[in-house]
């Protein structure tokens, strides 16, 4: 999904604000962390108890500055970055730079007061990457020795240790939002957003929290359809009681505190609380799909609930982009994503094996480079751009890691 504006396609949190805000109480938490937390939705609560204070963090009822409708007291990207920016300090996730940072706003477990501290050391690179510039040693990626990407543990697309700007983000571009609605025969490339209408954070994220992972809205703003249709699409994927947010490694695209494992001793049940794959080849909708399993013993098969679910979220909006195992060789039918690269398989493990959307991109942007690679034309037209497509190595190498050819 692109834009033809700078903004923030999506950071941990939106809203973020001035980090003084309480965001604990004895009433229910639904969030991520940070300030970020839905409290309470029950009637009879004391107002004291749903941090009244956290409001003008971020909003102002008459002197809002931004344009969007929310009285923010400036616009969302400038206001997200305040924590989670250059500059900020209210949050250990720098998106704006793909840094990871220790000791920058914590809370105090007894009062639940949300304290700004200053940055610590850096301590790694975040495995979303970052808008601006992001810390990929995209021209370092090593490939192990076997034929295919099961159990390639070896695999490394290691971190950099100090950022470089990106070439390719979710922050501008072209507009479209590729591959967006309905399998059709004639040319559609996807969905063209409005003159003044931008992805910003709370496209994608729930600035006050919604027991999601990283507070990911179950349906993107941009999401295409009915309202019947996009419900339909909705994926909620469970959140993780421990949160870590960087990485030494790109080729591990999945979370490992989000395992999904065996329901039964033995090994004969799984759980399928997943909702990947697209009904068929002409409808994207996803539905559940249960863990493989290999041979008549089948030994545990550890998918996490992230890599699980988040190629259904990413195709909530790129719907087309949904493809089961054979679209390289099944014509599904749309006259621009014809022949697709499978991004819903789940084989096992946290590793590339998995062959879905976050095995080959980042979330937020990347600075791998395309200096070999002859410009690719945008989907469905002549235009050319050697925007690296948030892919994790320089040029196509995320192919060479998989594939030996």
């Amino acid at each position: 999904m692109s834009t033809t504006k700078r903004v923030l396609g999506g950071a941990l949190a939106t809203l973020v604000g001035v980090a003084s805000a309480l965001f604990i109480s004895t009433a229910p938490a639904y969030a991520d962390n940070g300030p970020h937390v839905k409290v309470s939705t029950a009637d009879n609560v004391l107002v004291s108890e749903l941090q009244p204070g956290r409001c003008a963090s971020c909003h102002r009822v008459h002197t809002a500055k931004s344009t969007d409708g929310m009285l923010l007291k400036t616009d969302q990207t400038n206001l997200c970055y305040s924590c989670h920016g250059d500059g900020g300090t209210g949050a250990m996730t720098n998106v704006q730079s793909g840094i990871g940072y220790a000791g920058a706003g914590e809370v105090d477990p007894t009062t639940g007061i949300w304290t700004d501290s200053v940055r610590g050391a850096q301590v790694g690179a975040l495995r979303g990457g970052g808008f601006d510039q992001a810390m990929i040693d995209a021209g370092a990626a090593v490939r192990a020795g076997t034929t295919s990407p099961t159990g390639a543990t070896a695999h490394l697309i290691p971190a950099a240790t100090t950022p470089e700007v990106t070439n390719g983000n979710h922050m501008g571009g072209q507009g479209i939002v590729w591959g967006a609605g309905a399998y059709s025969e004639t040319p559609v490339a996807g969905t063209a957003l409005a003159a003044g209408v931008q992805l910003e954070c709370g496209s994608c994220h729930d600035p006050h929290g919604n027991g999601n992972y990283r507070i990911l809205k179950a349906i993107p703003d941009f999401t295409p359809g009915t309202t019947a249709q996009k419900e339909a699409r909705q994926v909620n994927i469970p959140d993780t009681d421990t949160k870590v947010y960087t990485t030494t490694n790109y080729w591990f695209a999945a979370d490992t505190n989000a395992f999904l494992g065996k329901t039964s001793a033995d090994g004969s049940a799984y759980q399928t609380n997943m909702a990947l794959q697209g009904v068929s080849a002409t409808d994207p909708t996803p539905i559940s799909k249960p863990l493989l399993t290999r041979g008549t013993n089948p030994q545990p098969v550890y998918v996490d609930k992230y890599i699980a679910n988040v190629a259904a979220w990413c195709t909530t909006c790129h719907t087309r982009y949904l493809a089961p195992s054979g679209s390289r060789s099944n014509d599904s039918g749309d006259a621009i994503y014809t022949y697709r690269h499978t991004s819903d398989h789940l084989s096992g493990g946290e590793y590339g094996a998995n062959r879905n959307c976050m095995s080959c991109h980042v979330a937020h942007g990347s600075n791998a480079t395309m200096g070999e690679t002859v410009p690719v034309e945008w989907p469905g037209g002549t235009a050319t751009s050697s925007d690296n497509r948030m892919l994790r190595v320089d040029d196509r190498g995320v192919c060479l890691l998989c594939h030996k050819v």
